[in-house]
């Protein structure tokens, strides 16, 4: 009697275990549910709010400036977030753009499709030759202050600094004022230029965007 009373009780207590554990398990799993449910809306929210960033240039009324506040977006996206060396969690964002009035006098922006690489590749050009040319001075003024003087004005003002006892390279400012005043050309006929977004691509996995597609109007 003594024997089965004893078997009874633990038999009980063995029944209050499973259903204790069983309790555990099944909190533990509407808990982990309910985890992954709170995580998936806030990566939908920041895919929301990823894509709205680049989604304000799918328009039509764009213009080159336009262009260029997108690409320094994308590059600097992909330098600091995306999988560019294989170790980041998203793809590179692309772009494509189609030039169909190139600009005269230059090697940049010809009547053809540019790639995200490509495209960056002439703007960043264009932009560290000026860069560099407004670097050197003259008489403590950088070289669009000279180009902003008419041929009268320049003249005078060099005959004013010779006459100080101060020499400058003509040739060289000569020279450098015509670089500077062709690269700065390109770039303001670029940035007046119109465009319009042809398309918009988003990764199938990521749902964030992948490519921007442009062309000139």
């Amino acid at each position: 009697m003594e024997n089965s009373s004893k078997a009874l009780i633990i038999a009980g207590e063995v029944l209050i275990g499973m259903l204790i554990l069983g309790l555990l398990v099944f909190s533990y799993t509407k808990l982990s549910s309910s985890k992954a449910v709170q995580l998936s809306e806030e990566q939908i929210v920041q895919i929301v709010e990823f894509n709205k960033s680049f989604e304000s240039y799918n328009r039509k009324n764009l213009y080159g400036n336009d262009i260029i506040s997108v690409i320094n977006k994308i590059d600097d996206y992909n330098k600091k977030e995306a999988d560019v060396q294989g170790d980041k969690a998203y793809k590179p964002i692309d772009l494509s753009i189609v030039i169909k009035n190139e600009i005269i006098g230059t090697e940049h922006f010809k009547n053809k499709k540019y790639n995200f690489k490509s495209i960056s590749k002439s703007y960043n050009e264009l932009k560290n030759w000026i860069d560099a040319i407004l670097k050197r001075k003259y008489n403590g003024r950088d070289v669009s202050y000279y180009s902003g003087l008419t041929t009268q004005q320049y003249n005078e003002e060099l005959s004013q600094i010779e006459a100080m006892g101060v020499h400058i390279n003509k040739s060289e400012l000569d020279k450098d004022i015509e670089e500077y005043n062709n690269y700065s050309r390109v770039l303001k006929e670029f940035k007046k230029k119109k465009f319009e977004c042809t398309n918009v691509k988003y990764d199938n996995l990521t749902k964030r965007m992948e490519l921007l597609e442009f062309s000139e109007q």
